[in-house]
């Protein structure tokens, strides 16, 4: 650990991929943090976790936090062991608050609570154990996880009402509200409009927006099939295509379609705004989860 000086905190963000934040919501809620941090000048020393299986270039700093790898996957099943392991090294190295994203590496939070005085600050995401793509085990593994993270936590945050009234229902306890913030979604003038014209009207044609994961869950082939049948307003679906067996099989379907813009993930804030003021729609299909993913904000 290193020597902090007088009336600094020690803290660590673990259970998001990494930064720079190109895969979700908790990568962006911790590139901003780092940012507000930054800008605030705040007295804090921040440790952000990454996964070293995702970024091949490993720098040690992200903006004025520090970056620490851990060599394994963040998502999936491996997000067990590597949550775990971002949480027992923040442990070892002494940190003083650890902010936890999502329920995954719960399973360590007892251990942590009894031989550490680390403050543990857990967000617990969206209702994960919902998700249909789980099995019957997962899914129990991930509310058992859930379970954990509320009992064992000092704080449980919850980025919108609808989990908070679960929390309270379901454990009696109470969960402090933190919504993501929408300045994401403001348009920004660019060099290309800077004379005051919108993206939106440089287009020649109205189109729908899709920005999402491409998860069963979040109905992807249901929002296809029916812009495929419609054919009267042309989909703009953006969004991680080659990263399952499902959105494979609707990319190589759709891919080429007069109506159905197929498009890979998109991370540049001036092409996301203007993507967004270009639309005429945007189009929602999410059945669970939690917070929207960077490249679609």
């Amino acid at each position: 650990m290193t020597k902090l000086q007088p009336g600094r905190i020690a803290a660590s963000i673990v259970g998001c991929v990494g930064l720079p934040a190109r895969y979700g919501g908790f990568e962006t809620l911790a590139a901003n943090l780092v940012a507000y941090r930054d800008t605030h000048d705040l007295p804090c020393d921040l440790t952000i976790y990454c996964s070293g299986k995702t970024y091949r270039e490993q720098p040690d700093h992200y903006g004025g936090a520090r970056l620490r790898y851990v060599p394994l996957d963040a998502n999936g099943v491996s997000s067990i062991l590597y949550d775990a392991l971002s949480i027992l090294d923040a442990v070892r190295r002494r940190e003083q608050v650890i902010l936890v994203l999502g329920v995954s590496g719960a399973i360590i939070l007892p251990l942590v609570r009894l031989i550490s005085r680390a403050r543990l600050i857990v967000n617990i995401d969206g209702l994960e154990w919902k998700r249909p793509k789980w099995s019957r085990a997962a899914a129990r593994f991930l509310r058992f996880s859930e379970w954990l993270a509320v009992r064992t936590a000092h704080v449980v945050v919850a980025d919108n009402r609808g989990i908070v009234d679960h929390v309270r229902t379901t454990y009696g306890r109470e969960a402090a509200e933190i919504p993501y913030g929408g300045d994401h979604a403001v348009a920004l003038l660019t060099d290309d409009n800077a004379s005051g014209t919108t993206a939106a009207e440089n287009k020649s044609a109205p189109y729908a927006l899709m920005l999402c994961r491409i998860e069963p869950e979040n109905h992807i082939h249901m929002i296809l099939e029916a812009f495929d049948r419609s054919g009267t307003v042309d989909l703009v679906a953006v969004g991680n295509w080659v990263g399952s067996n499902y959105g494979r099989a609707l990319r190589d379907r759709y891919l080429g379609h007069p109506s159905i813009r197929i498009t890979d993930p998109v991370f540049d804030r001036d092409a996301l705004s203007d993507l967004r003021a270009g639309a005429a729609l945007y189009v929602h299909g999410h059945s669970a989860g939690g917070p929207i993913p960077h490249w679609w904000r």
